[in-house]
């Protein structure tokens, strides 16, 4: 190390005092322009990662080493002109210098579209797997898939694999340190399932660190292609660090990998290393295949485990099946009960006036002052009243008619609709409503489900306010937009919805009404529509001395 530290001192010496006296020597395969841009520049300022093991780092005394370091070194040798080291704290950092110009290239990174728009870009000149490791008790892992969901994976903070494996494995969960030994030891404390890094990296550190319980557990398909960063300012840098890449020879290359990848070579035959190796390796079989043992026999006990929860869910899932076809037979027969409920209550008014025109009719008849503009009157006006009948039934009929296919709807125009149907009722129980809607408010889905759930709450309001006095029975609905979310609230003045059942409101079946009076499904068909049908929420809560109910249409 320190002969090719004393070299490298002596070539930056020369080539700094040859500078001083004129110009630096020639570059044979670089143009005259290149030369002469060189000649111009006199040095080459570089920015690299200052903690980067073994690639690059920046040791106690201030000296850039590591396998980039040392291709960094060659190219500076092969272009006759110095690589001057820019210091700086952490990468990000180098990142901003070379941003701002302080530096002309970042010795080593991997290309994204991000680094693209800040910066050029040289060809690759080298290769290296991207790995994962785990803890060393973690089972066999085949594949990167097989661990993804398994809780936290640790990547290096504006690393590539910050924003790769999010694209690779959509919602995995991701945790960015600020190096790789602290995230090695996250993976040693059991904080990370895995964490993701270039091999080198993870081997050189789990080796100097002494990490004995974290391994290497796989590697990932696609290698990791590091580059060199320029300076936007500096686009004939690109061209000639290319051409000085191309001549990087495969000796030169692995002279500088055998240097940071440590490979003993034995004379001759050593057998004593050849027992020690056949002891080990007889040693690591026997533990292979006691492991083999235990977890074949493990993986029998999953399967039957396994085939046992199969059942057992296809069971709760046919119960589930069943006992939801009969909450939505109940549901039908409640509607059915509801509409004929609403439809009396919309021919009262009718009927009695039809009553009282075939009475006028009789007693004019009585006393003989039938005429025929009295006759054609009173068939005019009955037959008025028989179709304004005829139309409540229709409108009642596809009111709670299914819907197939989503539709764009108005929803004020749904709340006053649904109002409508169920205010004769309201008004015979005394009961008063306030409307404060924001018009002109449109949301894509089932209008008719949503007129229905609106229907169920209101008819759970007119029950919770029977106990007060005519009087103070009120309900106030309200509809308003807020970001990208549409609210309709409908708030009575009933007393609430007591602490210890306010949890429990919407569960099927369950019902604080007498058996007489309710089925316990109308709330729970509510939340099936707006949630499930319509993909929004229904919550309920207590506010001013009532409940309140609030949709939110997402």
């Amino acid at each position: 190390m320190k002969i090719r530290w004393l070299f490298f001192s002596c070539f930056l010496f020369f080539n700094l005092q040859e500078g001083s006296a004129g110009e630096l020597s020639q570059v044979a395969y670089l143009s005259e322009e290149e030369n002469a841009y060189l000649q111009k520049k006199k040095e080459i300022k570089i920015c690299v990662d200052p903690t980067w093991r073994p690639f690059e780092y920046v040791n106690k005394q201030g000296v850039y080493e590591g396998i980039l370091a040392d291709f960094a070194y060659l190219f500076s040798a092969k272009l006759h002109i110095p690589f001057v080291l820019q210091k700086t704290d952490n990468y990000s950092q180098s990142r901003d210098y070379l941003r701002e110009g302080k530096c002309d290239l970042i010795v080593g990174d991997k290309v994204t579209p991000k680094v693209l728009q800040s910066f050029l870009v040289t060809k690759p000149y080298f290769t290296t797997p991207r790995a994962f490791a785990t803890h060393s008790d973690a089972l066999l892992v085949h594949d990167f898939s097989q661990i993804a969901y398994s809780g936290k994976i640790g990547v290096l903070r504006d690393s590539p694999a910050e924003t790769e494996l999010p694209k690779m494995y959509p919602g995995i969960e991701i945790v960015s340190v600020q190096n790789g030994l602290e995230g090695l030891k996250k993976v040693a404390a059991r904080e990370f399932v895995a964490f993701v890094n270039i091999l080198p990296v993870l081997v050189y550190n789990i080796q100097h660190e002494g990490l004995s319980n974290v391994k290497i557990s796989g590697v990932f398909d696609t290698a990791v292609d590091l580059s060199m960063l320029i300076n936007k300012n500096e686009p004939q840098l690109v061209s000639i660090l290319n051409k000085t890449i191309d001549r990087v020879t495969l000796k030169e290359r692995q002279q500088i990998l055998n240097k940071w990848v440590q490979v003993k070579y034995e004379k001759g035959v050593d057998y004593t290393l050849f027992y020690q190796m056949a002891i080990a390796f007889l040693i690591l079989l026997l533990f292979v295949l006691q492991r083999f043992y235990h977890v074949h026999k493990t993986n029998k006990k999953l399967q039957i485990i396994q085939a046992d929860l199969e059942r057992q869910m296809k069971e709760a899932v046919e119960e589930n099946r069943k006992q939801q076809l009969m909450i939505l037979h109940q549901n039908r027969l409640a509607q059915k009960g509801e509409m004929i409920s609403m439809i009396s209550h919309q021919w009262r008014q009718p009927l009695n006036t039809l009553s009282l025109l075939h009475q006028t009719l009789w007693l004019k008849y009585k006393k003989g002052q039938v005429t025929e503009s009295l006759i054609e009157e009173f068939k005019q006006n009955s037959f008025k009243l028989i179709r304004q009948m005829s139309e409540t039934i229709d409108d009642f009929r596809n009111f709670f008619r299914r819907e197939k296919n989503r539709v764009e709807f108005c929803v004020s125009s749904v709340v006053k609709h649904s109002l409508s149907m169920i205010k004769p009722v309201l008004e015979k129980n005394g009961i008063r409503t306030q409307l404060d809607l924001q018009e002109d408010l449109y949301y894509c889905g089932y209008p008719n489900e949503l007129g229905q759930a609106i229907i169920n709450i209101l008819n759970n309001a007119k029950d919770a306010l029977m106990h007060k006095s005519k009087n103070e029975r009120a309900i106030q609905i309200s509809l308003w937009k807020e970001n990208s979310e549409i609210f309709i609230r409908i708030c009575d003045n009933g007393g609430g919805i007591k602490d210890d059942v306010l949890p429990y409101i919407f569960d099927p079946y369950f019902s604080t009404k007498e058996e007489k009076q309710g089925t316990g499904i109308g709330l729970y068909m509510s939340k099936m529509i707006v949630e499930d049908h319509m993909k929004g929420s229904l919550e309920a809560y207590n506010a001013n001395g009532g409940a309140c109910f609030l949709i939110t249409l997402k």
